[in-house]
């Protein structure tokens, strides 16, 4: 059979279409069961949405219908004995081409051979007989399309169920419970923030509910990056006692502040922008029994398919200019990512998600409720409307972008707590708001995060307001850890049997916590504010964390830092607030620093294990 111009152009363009449809649904499903059983099934991380069953099939039955119209075009304008082969070879080659893409021993060339010896031979058996194959290539098309609608509809019907369930389940709460709201915002530096001091006015609603509750001007974070830090918040622990990692979820082995509330009948709720390290994956659903990450966008769907993921086709997304997609094209890097691409979930839309919930929560059962915010539009590439960049380009010196999404997830803050105070729940509410780690943007000559401790990373906003418990206006200067937090929210829940690690840093008769000494906290004021970084992926030698893991602790108003080789680093955080006199070979750190290291290696010295449970899943991987 030939492909020619004259009457048979229909069906020509109907069996291409068919064929392009049996390799697309094939390979998702390739997909997905690779995912299932090498990530999924066995613990670690997707960074996909759990959508992902039925979110890949379709994905690559967008990519492959695409291609399948475009060749069936130029069939009908090719000259007029094109070989019905040749539209055949080139579905199957894309096909099994992108099922390979993830196999990291094999180079992109040998891949290509291996999708061409693969696609000669599909070329051979459904070319030359397609009157024949075409009714067995639909009915299996069917069939697979008849398994993907099962694994879309049977999975969300199943969380649904399980959620109502749960809710069901829930026992009867105290009525003089108050609700409990932690609003983290991803990668957002105590440093930027007008509330401590900066001269850009980034957080004027921050600055406003501060007045009414407690402020902490030294919060720490146990980590530089998302996913140990906000673990730790969750649980009390340090990052060397938690699985959590850039590969590898939390797991079960502590319980989370969500299974606490839930035990006391409260109503349990996430809603996360942050898709790659506080989804569902990512184990810090525990607890919760409502949990919103990722969107269910066509983006999102297209993004799903590992061919969407790989350098030349993220490059041609981010494009913002011919010039940019001519460049990606050119380089056409067809490697893998670590991490996936999604589909960008901005400030507006957590908080609305929020407010619908909450509003649903109250008019159905009443139940207190427990809920987190993460908003990630601080984080790069940074997202704010156009309005709120501009009101920091006349003003000299700054990264306007950076604060420009800043004041405008600080505007989204505002706009929460103002309509729950509306609602009349504010004050009812113990409302938390930090942030999960900071960022680099040139100090030290990196820009970043998850890469050094620095203070620029570790150093966040902290707030509490709770009139009932928290006196307003109220500063405190002392240096603390978010180590502390899950305690601290446990305290003014009142729930006192439900025991976390660490030290409330409110008291029962509303004085926040004082330490015994200044800068120094002890089990009788804090704990002790240890921060730590597994060894980086993939970073360039300039990176710190690129040489091994690394511990910092902060006591007596000094900062010592381990890297990754073992150089030590010594910051007096009182006369050198931008680090930049290393005091460590100094005659007066020198004793410092023996004194700092002593007690990082007796809290921290299981930190490597770690690293070696990471460099496994690593090699697993591969």
């Amino acid at each position: 059979m030939l492909y020619t111009p004259a009457r048979q152009q229909s069906r020509r363009l109907t069996d291409i279409v068919i064929i392009a449809i049996f390799f697309a649904l094939a390979a998702g499903l390739i997909q997905v069961a690779a995912v299932f059983l090498t990530l999924h099934g066995r613990g670690h991380l997707v960074f996909l949405s759990r959508d992902y069953p039925w979110m890949v099939p379709i994905a690559y039955l967008a990519i492959m219908l695409s291609l399948g119209v475009a060749i069936a075009v130029v069939a009908m304008v090719a000259p007029p004995r094109l070989p019905a082969t040749v539209p055949v070879f080139i579905v199957a080659w894309v096909a099994v081409f992108s099922v390979l893409l993830p196999l990291s021993a094999l180079a992109s060339w040998a891949s290509a051979l291996l999708a061409a010896g693969a696609a000669t031979q599909a070329a051979r058996t459904f070319g030359g007989a397609t009157e024949r194959w075409m009714p067995r290539l639909l009915r299996s098309s069917a069939a697979m399309a008849v398994l993907v609608l099962l694994l879309g509809v049977s999975g969300r019907v199943a969380r649904r169920a399980a959620e109502r369930s749960a809710l069901a389940a829930l026992p009867a709460a105290n009525p003089d419970a108050p609700n409990v709201l932690l609003i983290i915002l991803d990668t957002v530096r105590a440093a930027s923030l007008s509330l401590y001091g900066y001269s850009r006015a980034t957080t004027p609603n921050l600055e406003r509910y501060a007045h009414e509750g407690v402020m902490f001007e030294q919060a720490y974070a146990t980590a530089p990056w998302t996913l140990p830090s906000h673990s730790s918040m969750f649980t009390g622990y340090y990052p060397h006692d938690l699985s959590a990692d850039f590969l590898t979820p939390l797991d079960a082995r502590w319980p989370t502040i969500a299974e606490a509330f839930a035990k006391r009948g409260y109503a349990t709720a996430g809603f996360m922008a942050n898709e790659l390290y506080t989804a569902w994956d990512s184990g810090l659903d525990r607890g919760f029994q409502h949990w919103e990450d990722y969107k269910v966008s066509w983006r999102q769907i297209l993004l799903s398919a590992w061919p969407a993921q790989v350098g030349v086709t993220r490059s041609l997304l981010r494009a913002k200019s011919w010039a940019e997609a001519r460049a990606a094209v050119r380089e056409f890097d067809l490697a893998m990512p670590v991490t996936f691409d999604f589909d960008d979930k901005y400030g507006t839309e957590v908080s609305a998600s929020f407010l619908a919930w909450e509003a649903s929560r109250r008019s159905t059962s009443g139940a207190p409720w427990f809920a987190v915010l993460n908003y990630f539009d601080a984080h790069r590439p940074r997202h704010s409307p156009p309005a709120f960049v501009r009101r920091f380009t006349s003003q000299p010196r700054g990264p306007d972008s950076y604060d420009g999404a800043i004041a405008y997830i600080d505007d989204e803050i505002g706009g929460v707590l103002d309509e729950l105070r509306r609602r009349q729940q504010l004050d009812r509410t113990v409302v938390i708001v930090t942030a999960d780690h900071g960022e680099l943007l040139g100090e030290h000559k990196l820009f970043g995060h998850a890469t050094n401790l620095y203070r620029q990373v570790l150093q966040v906003p902290l707030v509490i307001r709770y009139p009932v418990r928290v006196a307003a206006g109220t500063r405190f200067a002392a240096p603390v850890t978010l180590r502390d937090l899950a305690a601290t929210v446990i305290d003014l829940a009142d729930l006192p049997e439900s025991r976390f690690p660490g030290v409330s840093l409110v008291g029962r008769a509303g004085a926040t916590a004082q330490p015994s000494a200044a800068g120094e906290n002890t089990d009788a004021g804090g704990s002790a504010l240890l921060s730590e970084v597994t060894q980086g992926i993939n970073l360039g030698p300039n990176y710190p964390a690129s040489r091994g893991p690394m511990q910092s602790m902060i006591a007596g108003g000094m900062h010592y830092i381990r890297n990754g080789d073992g150089q030590e680093e010594l910051y007096d955080l009182v006369a050198d607030q931008g680090e930049t006199n290393d005091l460590a070979r100094t005659e007066q750190g020198r004793s410092r620093v023996i004194s700092l290291r002593a007690k990082v290696a007796a809290l921290a010295g299981t930190a490597q294990s770690a690293t070696s449970r990471r460099d496994a899943v690593v090699r697993q991987r591969k």
